[in-house]
């Protein structure tokens, strides 16, 4: 079991997963939870880490807002994606308020991008427009549309997770990218890998700064 608060995934994966509805957007304050977004790359500075994108993605955010979960964590919240027509790329940072540590020892070690995340969530489903108008705010689909997304067909997703060394900040790097067919496992691997392998995230070690 976990100790300390129970995380959901928050942005589009998520929504796409299981239609989180355990957590709903605070009015109340907005603090950064950062994010430093640039139109090549975004860097989550409580965890030093870089991610660029494909260089032709259209980036939307950063958009913050606050949160608070069903059990009465608050967190806030900075998101980032990458769009094209057929994929996208978001760069999910939270930040909880409350003093009390983020465990998430009973997730798997991500395979990509490194051993230093946790698989988060992986999957496949079918998309529509209608549906994805629908998809609650915090999942961030309205920028991504905007931003020029094409919702409509079956679409691979997975989310690798990093926790910083203070336990309350995390960071998702969430991806969607088209298939043919939900139904064929080694056409959604080689779609994933094939995105995967166009995103550069970087790592600044443990102890290491920034000249």
């Amino acid at each position: 079991m976990r100790n300390g608060p129970v995380r959901t995934p928050l942005a589009l994966v998520a929504t796409l997963a299981i239609l989180s509805a355990c957590a709903s957007p605070d009015p109340g304050g907005r603090r950064s939870s950062g994010l430093r977004v640039g139109e090549r790359s975004v860097r989550v500075r409580p965890l030093q880490m870089t991610v660029a994108p494909p260089a032709s993605f259209r980036v939307t955010g950063p958009h913050e807002f606050s949160k608070r979960e069903d059990n009465g964590y608050h967190f806030d919240v900075s998101l980032v994606s990458y769009v094209s027509l057929r994929e996208v790329v978001s760069v999910v940072a939270e930040h909880l308020v409350e003093d009390a540590p983020l465990n998430y020892a009973d997730l798997p070690k991500a395979q990509w991008p490194s051993a230093a995340f946790r698989a988060r969530a992986s999957g496949c489903a079918s998309m529509t427009p209608a549906a994805a108008a629908a998809m609650p705010a915090e999942s961030g689909m309205s920028w991504i549309l905007q931003a020029g997304f094409d919702p409509n067909g079956s679409f691979a997703y997975e989310a690798a997770l990093l926790v910083a060394p203070d336990r309350r900040h995390e960071a998702s790097i969430e991806l969607i990218t088209q298939v043919a067919s939900c139904g064929d496992p080694a056409g959604i691997a080689a779609a994933l890998n094939l995105l995967r392998n166009r995103i550069k995230v970087s790592l600044v070690p443990e102890g290491s700064q920034r000249r």
